[in-house]
């Protein structure tokens, strides 16, 4: 079975894990939403990457009152064409992307796998604004 991982950005700390997950068999695409988030400046090994990757740098990024949004109807429309596919999103929760694959997955036009990543990120500065955003 294909897995295609959906992430916000590329993170380097993640390259070695998906690395060997791709080492040791695992049919793996890592499907990025941008590069890089704004107060990041994380320098990249592009070299060091062996699994395949997508970023889409046609989608939408903004934000709202500091909350990130990224919008990448591409990597929906890949979501709805895949059949026998585990869809592991990554990125955070609350992004449209994930909140749509799951609506999507809801009426029947995803027909793969749907899983989250997780992560307790509760002391990041983001996971601790208070705005309506998050409230919701």
């Amino acid at each position: 079975m294909k897995f295609l991982l959906l992430q916000n950005t590329l993170a380097p700390y993640r390259i070695s894990l998906f690395n060997k997950m791709y080492e040791l068999g695992m049919d793996i695409e890592l499907l990025y939403m941008d590069e890089m988030e704004r107060f990041r400046s994380w320098k990249i090994d592009y070299d060091s990457i062996k699994y395949p990757y997508t970023i889409d740098y046609q989608g939408y990024k903004g934000s709202i009152k500091g909350f990130d949004i990224y919008w990448n109807w591409k990597f929906i429309r890949r979501f709805i064409k895949e059949k026998d596919v585990a869809i592991i999103l990554g990125g955070p929760w609350n992004f449209p992307d994930a909140i749509v694959t799951c609506i999507l997955k809801r009426l029947g036009l995803v027909k793969g796998k749907l899983y989250f990543w997780s992560e307790a990120n509760y002391l990041t500065i983001g996971s601790q604004k208070k705005n309506w955003i998050y409230n919701i």
